[in-house]
Formats: C-alpha cells, structure tokens, sequence
C-alpha cells in the first residue's frame, strides 16, 4: 500500500483463517466490503476510504463462526486482540513518521 492511498490505487487484500491464506487484489474506492465463507464460518472485511483532511482508511472486520466449536475457539484466540494490536501498529508508525 502506497504511503498516501488515493481512489484507484490497488493493494493485495490478505487474510488468514486456520492454515489456509486467502489473497485478493482489490482497486480503493471509497467503499470496498470482501467477504469469503469456509468451513470456520463467513468472514467480510470492509475497507472505507476518507480524503477530508488527510487520508483516513478505517477497516471493519466481521466473523460468524459456523458453529459452537468455532465459536468458542474464536473466543478463546483473542482474534480481536490481533485487530486491535494492528491498529497500535500503525499508529505508532504513523506517530514515527510524523516525528521525522
């Protein structure tokens, strides 16, 4: 992904569920939802685009467990821990640049 992402630019979409890794290429537009279904359950990842003040990407990820054992599994992984250890990431990157 390019450092200042603008409508029209491409980028490769990775995600990853148990062993499998599922890569899709994907043109920004202001709105871009992506969703796959596997034996896990049915995950989308929705990417929104906003160019006020800057640039601002705001990624929503959504996951239904196809059954109990899926879900009780998904609780216990912290799967929301890693979205959430995603976003320190980038903004401490962002927080580096801005310091440069």
């Amino acid at each position: 992904m390019k450092e200042h992402p603008r409508v029209g630019d491409t980028f490769i979409s990775v995600r990853k569920m148990g062993k499998e890794i599922f890569e899709s290429e994907v043109e920004l537009s202001y709105i871009i939802t992506l969703g796959g279904e596997m034996k896990q359950g049915y995950s989308t990842t929705t990417y929104i685009l906003e160019e006020e003040e800057g640039t601002l990407l705001t990624l929503i990820v959504e996951y239904t467990p196809s059954n109990l054992f899926y879900r009780i599994l998904y609780k216990l992984t912290g799967w929301m821990d890693q979205i959430e250890r995603l976003a320190e990431c980038v903004e401490a990157t962002h927080n580096k640049e801005k310091e440069i």
